[in-house]
């Protein structure tokens, strides 16, 4: 605190009545904000000292932390995307300056906390630019796999799946030499859809399985993604009855994890499955799941914005 100053909320009150700040609700609070005309005035003259932004990056780096992004694929996961959503510019922000900085373990926890929003409300594209760069910071040890697995996911959305699939084998590589059998199985769940997509079907297959296996004891999420995952390369491979099977079972796994996000996704999987197999689609109005998402999710190549419930009904 700096002794003398006003209470937060007078100031605010001051800045206000001189029309220097703008407010608007947000994720059912209200929020405060300079004009860029004023912002860009006052670090004219007074630029941001390095302290002032180390407590900024340290601050929103909590949303790149392992519990807060577990809860985000979880019950009251929709309540942490609205809340990162509000906060992505902060956290952009804090990204960018710790990369500069130099300070790698802040970077890399605000940038999976940027690729986490982006990669649900988009567009992941944005993270690229960021990322490169912060793969070439020293220092990031374990979270350089995790940085590995978010870009590849950026590099699937834009088109790039070469370079996305090299970097997924980089995450495979550093994941066995860290013996992080987690991170190798996501890296090779998200690798198989693309092998299948660049027609390598037996490669393909052999990632999904695997990272089935690998993912035993992982979380319900990533267990019920790994199985949606295998469920799409079977579909590729004409084996949609087989994918099936997958497919309800994942869905299952992710409804009981209160996965809305992936749930919504894996309802878009097993409508093109059930659609293979001839069967119909019944969409009712009444929501089963308020994903409020649009995620390609992990390369599935399919896009979900959708509240409403779904029902099979084969004719």
């Amino acid at each position: 605190a700096i002794p003398g100053a006003p209470w937060p909320l007078d100031l605010v009150e001051s800045l206000l009545s001189r029309s220097m700040l703008w407010s608007r609700a947000a994720d059912g609070a209200v929020r405060f904000g300079l004009f860029e005309t004023v912002r860009a005035f006052v670090l004219a003259q007074r630029p941001v000292d390095s302290a002032t932004a180390l407590r900024h990056a340290a601050w929103f780096a909590r949303y790149g932390e392992g519990p807060w992004r577990a809860g985000l694929f979880g019950p009251g996961g929709l309540e942490r995307l609205a809340e990162l959503t509000v906060e992505r510019a902060n956290v952009e922000a804090a990204c960018r300056w710790a990369i500069d900085a130099g300070e790698s373990e802040l970077a890399a926890a605000t940038f999976l906390a940027l690729a986490d929003a982006l990669s649900v409300r988009g567009p992941a594209r944005a993270t690229l630019g960021l990322a490169e760069r912060l793969l070439a910071l020293r220092g990031l040890r374990l979270a350089r796999a995790e940085v590995l697995l978010a870009t590849a996911a950026a590099l699937t959305e834009v088109g790039r799946r070469d370079e996305a699939m090299a970097r997924l084998t980089d995450a495979i590589r550093l994941a066995r030499h860290i013996d992080d059998v987690e991170l190798e199985g996501q890296a090779r769940s998200q690798r198989a859809v693309l092998r299948q997509t660049a027609g390598q079907a037996q490669e393909a297959l052999a990632d999904a399985t695997t990272a089935i296996k690998l993912l035993k004891g992982a979380s319900a999420r990533l267990r019920g993604v790994a199985l949606v995952h295998r469920a799409t390369v079977l579909r590729g491979q004409g084996r949609a009855r087989e994918g099936l099977v997958d497919i309800d079972l994942g869905l299952a796994v992710l409804q009981q994890a209160g996965d809305a996000i992936d749930a919504a996704i894996a309802l878009g999987a097993l409508g093109n499955l059930r659609r293979d197999l001839g069967d119909s689609l019944r969409v009712w109005g009444s929501a089963a799941w308020r994903s409020g998402s649009d995620r390609s999710g992990y390369g599935l190549g399919i896009r979900s914005a959708v509240t409403v419930g779904f029902t099979w009904m084969p004719w």
